[in-house]
């Protein structure tokens, strides 16, 4: 149990009908999801699982019906901006203290199975009339299912690079980091860790991304640390990359 008084729920206080509620959250991102997280860790003790069911980027359109579907019919998820806004989400979402996150959805959709009614445009997948090729996050979203896996420790990152989101977390002594380019400039970022002498560099970044093909995008490298432990890595311009030993 908790005091009301000592908790602020002023993030909680919306009206969908406002047309104001969708001004600078298109996406439901907002502040204090960390705070929220620990709330949460004070209800249900250190040991349970926290897990973010059911996010996107895009859950609904907000000048259209259908989930997923923007302004004139725009596929809101198809873009490779879209690919980064969830890679960060995921990121951002597993430094604040998440076990976990369910992303909505597999594939598109028909809402009461009539083309007439509408298609949901919001799935990893796109629909059988678009050859159930996958969206452009897919390809970024699949590399982080492989390369955090279950009963993996998330580790502080200490140092930031405007633009660039970072993941860290070990799992039996090995580390795994991923970092994500957000900006329009390619960057170079050095991560300084223990690492060992095997290092394997999985990325992805839009150029890569094939327009038909259901198989993961990611080409992979090896990595040697330089003196001090050091690794350098170049990031393209929305490219996410993980090193993994």
């Amino acid at each position: 149990a908790f005091a009301e008084d000592d908790v602020d729920y002023s993030y909680h206080n919306y009206n969908p009908e406002d047309p104001a509620f969708y001004e600078g959250n298109p996406n439901f991102a907002y502040p204090g999801m960390a705070a929220e997280t620990q709330l949460f860790r004070q209800i249900v003790g250190p040991d349970r699982e926290l897990f973010l069911w059911e996010f996107n980027a895009a859950a609904k359109g907000f000048d259209a019906f259908f989930p997923g579907i923007g302004p004139h019919g725009t596929d809101l998820l198809s873009s490779f901006d879209a690919a980064v806004t969830v890679s960060d989400k995921v990121m951002t979402v597993m430094n604040g203290g998440v076990s976990g996150v369910c992303l909505w959805c597999l594939h598109d959709m028909l809402y009461l199975n009539s083309h007439t009614n509408g298609a949901m445009g919001a799935g990893l997948f796109r629909f059988k009339w678009q050859g159930w090729y996958p969206r452009p996050y897919y390809h970024y979203y699949a590399l982080l299912c492989r390369s955090f896996r279950p009963g993996c420790i998330v580790r502080r990152i200490e140092g930031s690079i405007p633009g660039i989101t970072a993941l860290a977390a070990t799992m039996r002594n090995r580390r795994t980091v991923a970092l994500l380019n957000g900006g329009a400039r390619a960057t170079q970022v050095s991560v300084n860790a223990p690492w060992s002498d095997s290092i394997r560099r999985l990325r992805v970044h839009p150029s890569m991304i094939p327009a038909e093909g259901d198989l993961p995008a990611a080409a992979e490298e090896k990595l040697t640390p330089a003196a001090q432990n050091r690794v350098t890595v170049d990031l393209e311009p929305g490219e996410l990359t993980v090193m993994v030993e």
